[in-house]
């Protein structure tokens, strides 16, 4: 019989993160800020030197030894991704190794995800809007949160997933955000798609709340806020300042999508 995880009533004291880039960082400080034990999981073991984050070195897709670096924190959270041309290889197991070492250990776990999942939106993000997702890369994410959820359903683990879009914010690296921004300081004003973006350090985060106020467990939370998103003509990523043709994810170039 699968094991219950019950929503535990008092406050975090321990937080797995894992990846170590813009948003990893910035959800380790503010564990850390809050008095939370934090771990920081990247391959080289990177981190911000400051009290109460403990950089660790580790392969994220070997579940063995996720698990044992998850045991006895309450919260496993995920700002781990693969290469953007490389999703659809390198997604799976990574998210199989992070919702199986929550299952092993009873943590919660919090996912960052994005809107791919929802396919083209012609009005507001909101709560309730279905898994739609017209491309290959949004098959992939929509396809985690759907294991997840039947994992939480199953009462294995408590999932909750914030869907983020276009990152703003120190250190934060989204190549259509910094081409809306250059677009916003032309003469010609911002473009014509309408568009979202979530600022990467807002202030108090659903992810990193040390009294757990973050949504309830299995629900997925649009954090772009409301906004509208419809397909560009050609990806985003295709004229993007500064990013090489391979990272620019363009279907013209041999992107998946």
């Amino acid at each position: 019989m699968a094991q219950q995880h019950t929503p535990p009533t008092s406050p975090l004291t321990s937080a797995v993160v894992v990846g170590a880039g813009a948003t990893g960082v910035a959800a380790a400080v503010r564990f850390a800020a809050a008095g939370v034990r934090v771990r920081l999981v990247s391959r080289r073991g990177a981190g911000p030197e400051r009290a109460g984050v403990e950089p660790v070195a580790a392969d994220a897709t070997d579940p063995v030894r996720l698990a044992e670096i998850t045991a006895g924190a309450d919260v496993l959270v995920n700002c781990a991704m693969p290469p953007y041309d490389d999703w659809p290889a390198g997604f799976p197991p990574l998210a199989a190794a992070l919702l199986g070492a929550a299952e092993a250990t009873g943590a919660g776990y919090v996912m960052l995800g994005n809107v791919y999942g929802y396919g083209p939106v012609d009005g507001p993000f909101t709560d309730d809007l279905p898994m739609a997702p017209t491309s290959v890369k949004g098959r992939v994410r929509a396809e985690m949160w759907q294991a997840a959820l039947a994992a939480h359903e199953a009462g294995r683990v408590r999932v909750t997933e914030v869907r983020a879009s276009d990152f703003l914010g120190a250190g934060a690296y989204s190549p259509p955000s910094r081409s809306w921004s250059a677009t916003r300081s032309s003469p010609a004003g911002p473009p014509p798609t309408p568009a979202t973006s979530t600022c990467r350090t807002p202030g108090a985060t659903p992810a990193t709340s040390p009294r757990r106020s973050w949504p309830p467990p299995g629900t997925r939370t649009p954090g772009a806020g409301p906004g509208t998103y419809r397909p560009p003509r050609s990806c985003p990523y295709a004229s993007s300042p500064g990013v090489s043709p391979r990272k620019r994810g363009c279907r013209r170039r041999g992107c998946a999508g």
